[in-house]
């Protein structure tokens, strides 16, 4: 995690490694997080910095306000930051090669993705408060009591995360793989896909998809379309210099104008406006970090 540590106090056990401390960041941050083999949990301590904010990238493309309790499932792609100031949390890997089934198949499914960066459980709450309570104010046979602090986690992770998977299976929301399949075909495609095209990619009828997918994410697949697309459309013209009409065209727009339009519908500034204020931004940027 960027930033200074002002005090840092770690353990590392056979299920998990727990760190926990205060940090001071002197400007704002991003980064990512992807593990395969641990599922990761970030619990402030103290209110998080200014502008604190996250997504499961497989998922959003615009940022989420992050609550007390974050959990990026394992394999899953994490992309966050904030502001500058202290910061007070604990972190903490958990192995997710203990939940598997006698066969070797993983146990933890995907929690619903809105949810991940606020994780509501009370009890999962507590265990995390006890372990970090445990790093500062170890008692008689704290390592024992750490190891089955960490085994009861992963079974609430466990019985969280299958309860929300029947939650969903209830409801008829999207697999994981559809949501996947969806942000490829728009990503990778070299046009937009239409309502038919995707629930043809999923096996579904249109009406299903429609239903599942707002279901599922709390908004029209048209909606999620045009996100993913200016969100990659924004990617673009910050870190390239295409033409605009190369970059409409990237998106899967048929016209400059008709990306134009969409574009200023979704950010409130033209994409030649957006390219020229965010290289300004970087300018300014720059020059902070080296004074």
């Amino acid at each position: 995690m960027p930033g200074l540590w002002q005090d840092r106090k770690q353990v590392t056990l056979s299920l998990f490694t727990a760190i926990s401390g205060s940090y001071e960041r002197t400007s704002p941050v991003s980064g990512g997080l992807h593990t395969n083999g641990v599922h990761f949990f970030d619990m402030r301590i103290a209110p998080r910095t200014p502008a604190a904010h996250g997504r499961l990238a497989d998922y959003f493309i615009d940022p989420q306000p992050l609550g007390e309790v974050i959990f990026v499932p394992a394999k899953h792609r994490y992309e966050g930051g904030g502001g500058a100031g202290v910061q007070r949390n604990m972190f903490l890997f958990l192995d997710s090669v203990a939940a598997l089934d006698e066969d070797g198949r993983s146990l933890l499914v995907s929690q619903r993705p809105r949810d991940c960066m606020n994780l509501r459980s009370e009890r999962i709450k507590l265990l995390l408060t006890r372990i970090c309570r445990e790093l500062y104010e170890p008692g008689f046979a704290s390592e024992l009591m750490l190891e089955g602090l960490g085994t009861t986690l992963l079974a609430e992770t466990l019985r969280l995360l299958h309860h929300e998977r029947q939650w969903e299976l209830g409801r008829g929301g999207l697999a994981p793989a559809h949501m996947r399949m969806i942000r490829e075909m728009v990503l990778e495609g070299e046009a937009l896909p239409s309502l038919a095209d995707i629930a043809g990619a999923c096996n579904l009828s249109r009406r299903h998809l429609m239903r599942a997918f707002r279901q599922e994410t709390g908004q029209t697949v048209g909606e999620f379309v045009q996100q993913l697309a200016m969100g990659k459309a924004r990617k673009l013209l910050r870190e390239t210099s295409q033409p605009v009409t190369c970059v409409a065209t990237a998106v899967g727009f048929a016209s400059l104008a008709a990306f134009s339009t969409a574009f200023r519908r979704a950010t409130g500034e033209s994409p030649r406006s957006y390219r020229a204020s965010q290289r300004a931004l970087s300018v300014w940027q720059r020059a902070q970090s080296t004074n």
